[in-house]
């Protein structure tokens, strides 16, 4: 799993920076090129939950190496759209549209699977620490200047690359021998008479109950929905930051964003170590602090050096952030519902992102530049109160212990 995870990544990369390059080549219309970003992102808004719902019907194996399977054939058809001169815009959106709805269904699969891998649930943290680490340096550090190399070259090998990948992690995916489970059936199901089995909108119903009547993790979907609201609406003004205030060049912002990669990578290499040491709810209130004064340290100093040393941190704690919940996730969700709750969770945080943008912007248009990383930063730390008070390290430890019940 993690050699189809770091493959895969590595492949992502590379096509994240060379669909836009492609795309700039057929047209220098801003809002076309920009659409792009929407097309690739709208199926988490509206796929989401019913692709929780596929996850729980059906082999999570199988299902992640379809999907692999399927953007690898997309990705082909690309190439030979740039072979056959039928290159369009439009195809364009298409393909970002058909390969975010797999990455969806790939996504909460390759999650649910997981501890079916890692048998013993001490090690989650650890294995989910290295697939983010390897996801981070595919897709951040080593694939988007070799996208940006191989397209200079000729505009389809990145996508060559990247369908191999594709190929390779289906390939590897399968290779994976889990025992048999039998299928766990809830108390509760009632199935439709007619089928033998309840119709979709009642097993998505069934997963969001679940999650909203699970204290622990109702409240850590909140704050993180309220903390990637924050987020994207500073991120979003981050390049204008680093010109403006900073005074950084283009090379500049690019060390900026490297180093948070590089503490990112440090943190998944590490935080299931953190975890330990410091216990998990301490963990997330120490990510929500520093992650909030990443932004406030952004938004008050006119040093580059202390602007990059405040993204690594951040990019260390936001990955252990992860590292955490993601794994508490995989240990509290009862494995015939983790599809569904795990992306009710996860449509949560990631529905308030466009949110974001648009809030920080307003901020910035009426009070200036840096007032929106201060205002938001400052909104984030303050999520320290409820995660310390309602996923404390005993929180958490009952929840475990209980198995979610």
């Amino acid at each position: 799993m993690w050699t189809a995870s770091t493959i895969s990544a590595l492949g992502d990369g590379a096509s994240f920076t060379a669909l836009p390059l492609l795309a700039a080549s057929l047209s220098r219309d801003p809002r076309l090129i920009g659409g792009l970003a929407t097309a690739s992102t709208i199926p988490w808004l509206v796929f989401s939950l019913h692709a929780g719902a596929i996850v729980d019907r059906h082999n999570k194996r199988v299902i992640a190496a379809a999907m692999d399977l399927i953007r690898g054939v997309v990705t082909i058809g690309i190439v030979i759209s740039i072979w056959a001169d039928w290159v369009r815009i439009p195809l364009l959106y298409a393909t970002a549209l058909l390969i975010g709805f797999a990455e969806v269904l790939f996504g909460n699969a390759a999650q649910a699977l997981l501890p079916s891998v890692v048998k013993d649930p001490a090690l989650l943290e650890k294995a989910n620490g290295w697939q983010y680490s390897a996801e981070v340096v595919g897709r951040q550090f080593v694939g988007p200047p070799l996208g940006s190399f191989l397209f200079a070259a000729a505009a389809s090998v990145p996508f060559i690359i990247d369908g191999i990948s594709f190929f390779a992690s289906a390939a590897l995916i399968l290779t994976i021998k889990l025992a048999p489970k039998p299928p766990a059936r809830p108390v509760n199901e009632s199935p439709d008479s007619a089928s033998g089995r309840r119709s979709m909108g009642a097993e998505i119903a069934e997963g969001l109950r679940w999650l909203f009547r699970h204290r622990l993790l109702r409240t850590l979907a909140i704050c993180l929905g309220i903390m990637n609201l924050c987020s994207t609406g500073a991120g979003a003004l981050l390049v204008l930051l680093a010109q403006e205030r900073l005074q950084l060049t283009n090379k500049g912002f690019g060390v900026m964003l490297a180093a948070a990669a590089v503490g990112a990578v440090l943190g998944g290499v590490v935080g299931d170590r953190v975890s330990k040491y410091f216990g998990q709810g301490r963990t997330l209130v120490l990510a929500a602090v520093f992650e909030g004064g990443q932004f406030i340290v952004l938004g008050l100093t006119h040093s580059p050096v202390v602007a990059v040393a405040a993204m690594a941190v951040a990019g260390f704690t936001g990955t252990s952030w992860n590292v955490v919940t993601v794994s508490l996730r995989q240990q509290i969700i009862p494995d015939h519902l983790f599809g569904r709750v795990n992306s009710a969770y996860r449509l949560f945080g990631l529905g308030m992102m466009p949110i974001g943008g648009v809030v920080g912007g307003l901020i910035a248009h009426r009070y200036g530049l840096n007032i929106p990383f201060i205002i938001l930063g400052g909104v984030i730390v303050a999520e320290m109160i409820p995660i310390g008070l309602i996923a404390s390290d005993t929180a958490i430890a009952e929840a475990r212990a209980s198995g979610g019940a």
